[in-house]
């Protein structure tokens, strides 16, 4: 009998570690992508839970789209209170013409 060669039990014990370390290595690849998006889920949570409550009513369309309309100073900045100003003011409709409501639980 050659040396390299291996018995049918020496394969198959082989074969039951690989199968077995395959199911470990899936385990673990299932539990990282479980917690990557845990805390990717918090991350933008949080910053959803940032956004100012008297922000909730504004599309972000409706704000770019003022932004384009209004004349920019001579720096060419915008500033975001006045902008928060004037569309308070006007109480701009939303992209589609509809009047801006809060999607945002209170």
């Amino acid at each position: 009998m050659n040396p390299k060669t291996l018995t049918r039990q020496q394969k198959e014990k082989i074969i039951r570690r690989f199968k077995e370390e395959i199911i470990r290595r899936e385990k673990e690849f299932d539990e990282e992508a479980e917690r990557q998006t845990e805390a990717i889920s918090l991350k933008l949570q949080g910053r959803v839970n940032k956004v100012l409550r008297r922000f909730w009513d504004f599309k972000v369309g409706t704000v770019l789209d003022y932004e384009r309309e209004v004349k920019c100073p001579d720096d060419g900045k915008i500033e975001l209170a006045n902008v928060l100003k004037e569309l308070q003011k006007v109480s701009l409709p939303g992209r589609d013409g509809e009047k801006v409501t809060s999607t945002r639980k209170a």
